[in-house]
Parts: structure tokens; C-alpha cells; sequence
């Protein structure tokens, strides 16, 4: 919690330049806290209202619009997720994982120098890490024992997770069938199901009927998805976001709807057209996910990318360790792996960074954990003392 407010502080002194996406979202944020209509100018639905009103949130506890408000509940809430790390590693340590798993995660949880300076700006990625976090805490608490509540709770914390970052919709239904196939208790995991969904339409159902109202349309998201599409898979595309494309267009008279109808148009017939270009697009969009240094070129230096690698290539090692040593347990490996590999998938078709990576990490630590056990086990018994025979004379 210190390291993450001392952050904070930092970022506020320095006052490096904002994200266009801060921007974006204070602008949605400040429509929130002035009790205004959730739009700008002739975009209504751009961007969900989950972030946005976390910031407005904080302004309204702080009297103001102060980003140190913000800055500090982001520290509040990374310090919540490396207790749902260490939470959800006692329980695999309660199914088999090796003892010291869970100190070990919580222990690299706290110091991923990407998790903890992402906190301090305005971005949703502290909050939505999160929220998954303890979607996931309570997915593997209630696995032996599912109930209504449970999966209701689950569904409410998916929805908000959806309100906060609208591309984890799809894992939703994924993480469903993860425990469906995980759980002993199958009848009685309908149950948790049923819960589960119902949690999760109550909690978007406004968002959906207000876009149903003031768009006219079916919006269960945003209408940015089209134009993010056409951002990773374009011709333009290089992996990295450049949305330069939107001011070249001629977009004149469209309303969102169409114009989110026209991007993805435009991307599906640019994929048509070079398909192998899209697939070597996404190995490079594959390693700007799992870059161990920052991709962006005002970060290539040599203190950037050393602090990068020594944080993420040994965790990356331990973490396969980890799987290998745990393989049999295919309940716990899936959903340690489960956010990891979907947003690679994800970002092999979008843009990708290093910041899309950071919420699927603090599972990865669990297993980077458990790989550390192991070896040192191993090292120890290794290392342990022999005895020399005596010989007879």
C-alpha cells in the first residue's frame, strides 16, 4: 500500500503527459460528477460508465476533482488485489499446490513494478484487476460448494468488470463452462450458473436498456468496437494504437451506430484482402503482450528495459515450472491460465500492450509461486547433506 501511494505522489509531482483514454474517460467522469447526460457531444456510448464514474466517485468523496483522490483509491484497490492473490493461493495450497505458494504470489504481486505504476495514472486497469481478481476468488472458493448467492455474487462482480473493460465480456461464458467442468457438485453447479447469469444481467441491464433508449439499438457494451478493430487489423495497423485513421476518415452525417457498423466493415474487408499480413500482425501483437520491457519508443532505455526483464523474465521461467509440476491439476491450471490466454487471443486480433497483459498477471504470480517452491524444494534436496561412507580397515 505505501509503495503504491508513494507512486502515486511520485506521478502527481512529475505530472507526466496524460493517456488519450484518461482523457477521455475524466471527460465521461466530469458528465457524471455535474449530474449531466452520459454523453460527448454526439457519442453517447464510447465508453462503458464503469470507470468513469469510479472517478467521479472519488472526486465526489473528495470535494473535488482531484486526481490524488483517484491516484489513492487505484492504491487501495491494488492493495486489495494482492489480497485476493494471496486469498485465492491458500485455497490452491488447500487443493494441492505446494505450501508457500501463496506468500510467494502475494510477494510478486506487490512489487510488478507494471501493476503498480499503471495504478498511478488514470487508466481502468487497477480497478478491473480487481474485479476479476475477485470474481476469481470467489470461482474458486464456492467450487465445492456452489450455491445461488455465490454464483450471483460472481455475476455482479463480472458485470462490473464488463462496465469497466467491455472486452472481458467473452470470458465470461468461457469461465462458466471452466466451472461446470471443474466442480464436483455438477446439479448442483446449475444452480451457481443460473446465479451467476442472473447477477450479471441485473447489473448491465441499465446500461443496456439506457442504450436501447437513447440509441435505438442493441448496445450491450460500447460503439467503439468497430473502430478498435480497424485500429489492430487495418492496413495502417502496426500492433500499437495509432487512431490517426479517424481524422483522415470521412465520417460526415454518420451517427456512432453507423460509424462503428462502417469500422468494422472496413476491417473484415481489410482482413479479406491481406489475411497474411493480419496473421504476422498478430506475432507481433503476441510479443508486445509479452514484452518484458515497455514497447513504446520513449521507453526504450537501458534502465526501462532492465527493470522490465528482471521483473517479468523470471516470473515467466517460474510460472512455467509451476505448470509443469502442477499439470495434474488441470482445475486449478485452468483457471490460473484461463485470463492469460484469452487476452492473448484478444490482443492477436486488437492492439496490444503491455497494459493488457497486467490484469491476467496476478494469477500467472500464483503459479510463478508455486514454481519457486518446487525449485527450491528440489534445490534443497539437492543441496541437503551427504555422509561419507567410512571405509573398513
Amino acid at each position: 500500500m505505501l509503495f503504491r501511494l508513494a507512486l502515486a505522489e511520485a506521478a502527481l509531482r512529475w505530472a507526466p503527459a496524460p493517456f488519450a483514454d484518461s482523457e477521455l474517460y475524466e471527460a465521461y467522469a466530469r458528465r457524471i460528477y455535474e449530474g449531466e447526460p452520459y454523453r460527448l457531444g454526439e457519442t453517447a456510448a464510447i465508453r462503458t460508465p464503469g470507470y468513469p464514474a469510479l472517478i467521479a466517485g472519488c472526486w465526489w468523496i473528495a470535494g473535488g476533482q482531484h486526481l490524488r483522490a483517484v491516484l489513492w483509491a487505484q492504491a487501495l484497490l491494488g492493495t486489495v488485489t494482492c489480497w485476493f492473490v494471496l486469498a485465492i493461493g491458500r485455497e490452491c495450497e488447500r487443493m494441492g499446490f505446494p505450501r508457500g505458494t501463496a506468500l510467494l504470489a502475494l510477494l510478486v504481486a506487490a512489487l510488478d513494478p507494471y501493476a503498480a505504476l499503471l495504478g498511478a495514472v488514470e487508466l481502468s486497469e487497477t480497478a478491473f484487476t480487481m474485479l476479476l481478481m475477485a470474481t476469481a476468488w470467489l470461482a474458486i472458493r464456492h467450487l465445492d460448494r456452489p450455491s445461488f448467492l455465490a454464483g450471483a455474487a460472481m455475476g455482479v462482480l463480472a458485470g462490473l468488470a464488463t462496465l469497466v473493460r467491455p472486452s472481458v465480456l467473452l470470458l465470461t461464458p468461457l469461465s462458466a463452462s471452466w466451472f461446470l467442468g471443474a466442480t464436483h457438485h455438477r446439479r448442483a453447479s446449475l444452480t451457481t450458473l443460473v446465479g451467476s447469469l442472473v447477477g450479471l444481467l441485473l447489473t448491465m441491464a441499465p446500461w443496456i436498456v439506457r442504450n436501447a433508449l437513447v440509441l435505438g439499438a442493441w448496445v450491450p457494451t460500447t460503439t467503439n468496437v468497430g473502430e478498435s478493430l480497424y485500429d489492430g487489423v487495418g492496413p495502417q495497423a502496426t500492433g500499437a494504437s495509432d487512431m490517426r485513421f479517424k481524422v483522415e476518415a470521412d465520417l460526415a452525417g454518420m451517427n456512432e451506430l453507423e460509424q462503428d457498423r462502417y469500422w468494422r466493415d472496413e476491417s473484415i474487408e481489410a482482413m479479406r484482402a491481406e489475411p497474411l499480413r493480419v496473421v504476422s500482425l498478430s506475432a507481433i501483437k503476441l510479443w508486445r503482450f509479452w514484452s518484458p520491457w515497455p514497447n513504446a519508443a520513449q521507453y526504450q532505455r537501458p534502465l526501462p528495459i532492465v527493470v522490465g526483464t528482471l521483473a517479468s523474465v523470471p516470473i515467466y521461467g517460474l510460472a512455467l515450472v509451476g505448470i509443469w509440476s502442477q499439470r495434474r491439476r488441470w482445475r486449478l491450471m485452468a483457471l490460473c491460465l484461463l485470463p492469460a490466454v484469452y487476452f492473448s487471443l484478444l490482443h492477436m486480433v486488437f492492439v496490444s500492450s503491455i497494459r493488457y497483459r497486467v490484469p491476467a498477471m496476478p494469477l500467472v504470480d500464483i503459479l510463478a509461486g508455486a514454481g519457486a517452491v518446487v525449485l527450491y524444494a528440489a534445490w534443497f534436496q539437492a543441496a541437503g547433506p551427504r555422509t561419507t561412507p567410512v571405509q573398513e580397515g
